[in-house]
């Protein structure tokens, strides 16, 4: 990494550095971790290692960071899990209005416990939790029944 004159620094001088500008005690071996990814650093630790480094920040060159904004980012992990999800021929995952117990499932279709759990596990039927209770959606039960027989 390099220093705001270019200069080359290494772990333990960064890790020094950071020490100095956040005021405590900062180990090498943090450093390594934030560097290779590992771990992420706290907003005060990426502040202070983008002066340091010199580092351009986004918002220097007319960008945002990403971090700064969760909920745009839980957004487009919600749309890449619906695209795999469709990929997949998973049924999508999220709400649902016709939410029925997996013992009403059993009494609506005649089969086992074990059936709807495993259609659930293989994606073939939506469903949620509510605390402990597994609810599923009534309409994919009543087709996969349907297309059982």
């Amino acid at each position: 990494m390099r220093g705001p004159l270019g200069a080359r620094l290494t772990q333990l001088q960064m890790a020094a550095a950071l020490s100095r500008e956040l005021g405590r005690r900062i180990p090498e071996s943090s450093v390594n971790r934030w560097e290779k990814g590992a771990i992420g650093a706290s907003a005060e630790v990426y502040r202070a290692y983008m002066n340091i480094s010199g580092a351009a920040r986004p918002s220097d060159i007319g960008g945002q960071d990403e971090r700064l904004f969760p909920g745009r980012r839980v957004s487009q992990l919600e749309t890449r899990l619906a695209e795999l999800e469709r990929r997949q021929g998973i049924a999508p995952s999220g709400e649902f209005d016709d939410a029925i117990k997996t013992a009403d499932a059993m009494a609506l279709t005649g089969v086992s416990r074990q059936a709807i759990h495993n259609w659930v596990r293989k994606g073939k039927v939506r469903s949620s939790r509510q605390g402990r209770l597994l609810v599923v959606s009534r309409s994919d039960v009543e087709a996969l029944a349907a297309e059982k027989g």
